[in-house]
């Protein structure tokens, strides 16, 4: 199954929203080498923040009303 997006618009702009995110991680790499911390490490605490917030939103999700 080919992903690649047929028509040239979409291609353009997925194209360019990939431009933007490997830019963005440039930028954060570059912060946490001159801070003298890991980016590896960056990226991972932001994931797992993701991952907390869902968590916490379902944990409250399920503990149903405050009585």
């Amino acid at each position: 199954m080919d992903t690649e997006p047929k028509d040239t618009k979409t291609r353009k702009i997925v194209n360019k929203w990939i431009k933007n995110v490997q830019e963005q991680e440039k930028l954060v790499t570059r912060a946490c080498f001159e801070e003298g911390r890991s980016a590896q490490g960056f990226f991972d605490r932001s994931l797992s923040n993701d991952k907390a917030k869902k968590t916490q939103n379902v944990t409250s999700d399920l503990s149903g009303p405050n009585i």
